[in-house]
């Protein structure tokens, strides 16, 4: 698919980006920042076609582009003395901004360029990751960093990408990509004592009013459905590993599948069972049909 002229990313049409950005900046306590966010969504529905990693329309008064040598996913970086000094949560002592590798991924939808969709995709994965960028900084991506050109591009997205394309395309659907939980840091996520990650994503359903929810890895699930988390474990690999998990969400119907990172060894089960089921299928065909192969 070309993204140069078959794809609109972030259109208003599908969600409003600025409601969006007031969603997070309510819930994630990030309102001295909201306008920030907000340019932020414009500059990517504006940039995310052909716009290099290091171009300087990419900038923004105040903030900071990580080293593109090292981040090519156009990582902006918003400095503590943007915030409210009295936000605790924030800038407080042991605050989230005294942390390292901090980071949000702002929610995006897309959709093939005049496509009236029959479906609408919701996907949630389980946190944005963040390495190598400092303390003192909130830096701001994308799911899968689809926002940058060269990071689609990038050998890490042969797996998503496919997927993504093939729910644009063969299903007809506008995609919208989000985490369940919106801040990392240091090697975790935040926890819900913290954040009130469900009421976030209730209203991001609200707002995109999904046919469907597909949901990627075992934290995904546990946030979806507490009550599996009690089982052995292993037990979440032995649930995915042949067919998605089917269950419902807010009423909608949802699919849960193995998290499609090439570090997941659940996916060696996947690719050995779709092969035995359709002989002759390479790896990336076989996961391909795990992740689109549904009705």
């Amino acid at each position: 698919m070309d993204w140069q002229t078959e794809v609109l990313f972030c259109d208003n049409v599908i969600v409003n980006s600025d409601t969006i950005a007031g969603l997070l900046a309510d819930k994630l306590q990030l309102a001295s920042v909201r306008t920030i966010l907000e340019r932020r969504y414009n500059l990517m529905r504006a940039l995310f076609k052909d716009a290099l990693a290091d171009s300087s329309d990419w900038r923004q008064n105040g903030c900071t582009i990580a080293d593109t040598r090292s981040h090519w996913d156009v990582l902006l970086g918003i400095p503590i003395s943007m915030f409210n000094a009295n936000n605790t949560i924030w800038c407080g002592e042991g605050g989230i901004l005294n942390r390292e590798d901090v980071g949000l991924d702002l929610p995006t939808w897309i959709i093939k360029n005049g496509v009236n969709p029959h479906m609408r995709i919701m996907v949630v994965a389980e946190s944005p990751k963040r390495e190598n960028v400092t303390a003192g900084t909130l830096w701001l991506s994308s799911p899968w960093a689809f926002h940058s050109k060269e990071y689609r591009d990038h050998p890490r997205n042969t797996r998503i990408r496919p997927i993504v394309e093939t729910f644009m395309d063969e299903k007809n659907a506008a995609v919208y990509l989000t985490d369940i939980y919106k801040i990392y840091a240091k090697g975790q996520t935040l926890n819900d004592s913290e954040v009130d990650y469900r009421s976030i994503l209730n209203r991001e359903i609200e707002l995109f009013n999904p046919s469907i929810i597909i949901g990627y890895g075992s934290k995904v699930l546990d946030a979806l459905r507490p009550g599996l988390s009690k089982n052995p474990s292993g037990a979440f690999a032995r649930l995915v590993c042949h067919y998605p998990f089917e269950d419902s969400y807010c009423g909608i119907r949802t699919l849960i599948f193995a998290h499609p990172s090439p570090l997941n060894a659940t996916l060696n089960c996947v690719v050995a069972n779709m092969i035995e089921q359709h002989p002759g299928l390479s790896r990336d065909e076989a996961l391909l049909r795990y992740y689109t192969d549904w009705r």
